[in-house]
């Protein structure tokens, strides 16, 4: 619902960056935290941006320094479906 709500006010052609933790299995996060879910599958939220009217036009995987279990960020860039028209906004007499 945030996703088709953020697109709804996206100009035509207009873009939505999304960033959140790839899948991990830090269950801690959730109780120090209050994380809801522990990352998110690209296809999941390819999915919600669809949903939205979006077009997933990249995906990133930004993977912490050293390693280990450290967490990885990922953006995911949606691109509004529709196109913008030169000159629409302008009245006709």
């Amino acid at each position: 619902r945030a996703l088709r709500e953020a697109a709804r006010l996206l100009r035509p052609g207009g873009r939505l960056l999304v960033v959140d933790f790839a899948p991990h299995v830090h269950e801690f996060l959730r109780g120090q935290h209050a994380h809801r879910r522990l990352g998110f599958a690209h296809d999941a939220v390819r999915q919600w941006l669809d949903g939205a009217g979006l077009d997933c036009e990249k995906v990133a995987d930004l993977a912490g320094e050293g390693g280990g279990d450290k967490l990885t960020v990922t953006l995911w860039v949606g691109r509004d479906r529709r196109i913008a028209v030169a000159g629409a906004e302008r009245e006709v007499a």
